[in-house]
């Protein structure tokens, strides 16, 4: 007996007791992740259990009409306990999944999903419009959590442990979130990684950059002054930012002045826009978002 569904096409109505295994073990998420829980996960094997619903959804909704006259197959590997090799044929319309017993020979691309036996978290926080005289003292932010000399660097990587951590300004029309990152050792050690993360944000937010901190100042803003200045060193680049800063209605000087503005950040800067920006009581008027992969998908 065959029935219907919206994204998975007729199925054997067998499926359906089985799709709730899939909802007991997502939804969960979703409720943790709603009523606040940034940092809510799936368990692992929940997740494992995802990836044959996976490539039934896929099957099901085949662009027919995009996919007529294609002959060819993808290749997909996906890492961690849970994972495995497939072959994705995509021939007449129809799109068939089998286990694939060698080495993807004569496939037309190869997806590797997961991060191997690594885990990484990235936390956008909200910023800002380009136009924001913010600007300067997050690219200043950026540089001091991910730069070559960064906390990130000293406190998370070589004191935590993590394998990577990093921090940049992404600077946008109407919103220039900073992006940071850490991976780690697999999602036992997620935590405790998160955690540290976290207290570097702080630390920027409310530690004055004064006596034995000042070098990290200076540090910080001579790397993302002299990054900036990187994004000059070409006829092209100079073009993109110029087209960029008249895009942004940021004027037509901006990428000639940002340098200047950004050495003129004073550790006063970052205390004011750490504490508009980067503190717990302010995240419902600016919040963040976490991205999670982890071995086997995300």
């Amino acid at each position: 007996f065959m029935v219907t569904h919206p994204y998975a096409g007729p199925l054997p109505a067998g499926w359906y007791p089985s799709f709730h295994i899939m909802d007991y073990g997502v939804h969960p998420y979703d409720i943790e992740y709603g009523l606040g829980d940034k940092l809510a996960d799936i368990d692992e094997a929940t997740a494992g259990v995802l990836i044959p619903y996976a490539f039934i959804f896929m099957q099901g909704t085949v662009d027919k009409e995009s996919a007529q006259g294609v002959d060819c197959v993808y290749g997909v590997e996906i890492s961690g306990p849970w994972g495995g090799r497939w072959g994705l044929t995509v021939k007449d319309g129809k799109l068939e999944v089998k286990p694939e017993e060698g080495d993807f020979e004569g496939f037309r691309e190869k997806w590797e999903l997961g991060a191997g036996p690594y885990s990484t978290v990235t936390i956008a926080f909200n910023g800002p419009p380009a136009r924001s005289p913010d600007i300067p003292a997050l690219y200043v932010v950026a540089s001091l959590l991910g730069g070559p000399k960064g906390w990130l660097d000293e406190y998370v990587m070589k004191t935590g442990g993590a394998r990577n951590s990093n921090a940049i300004l992404s600077q946008a029309l109407d919103e220039s979130p900073l992006l940071t990152m850490v991976t780690v050792n697999g999602p036992m050690q997620e935590e405790d990684m998160v955690k540290l993360l976290f207290r570097q944000i702080k630390k920027a937010a409310i530690l004055p950059l004064h006596g034995d901190l000042a070098p990290d100042l200076f540090n910080a803003k001579t790397h993302a002054s002299s990054s900036y200045y990187m994004t000059l060193d070409s006829n092209p680049t100079r073009a993109y930012q110029f087209a960029r800063a008249e895009l942004f209605g940021l004027g037509i000087d901006y990428p000639i002045l940002l340098p200047a503005r950004i050495q003129g950040v004073t550790s006063d800067d970052l205390l004011r826009i750490g504490q508009k920006y980067f503190q717990r009581g302010q995240w419902n008027k600016a919040p963040y978002a976490v991205a999670e992969t982890r071995p086997g998908g995300w």
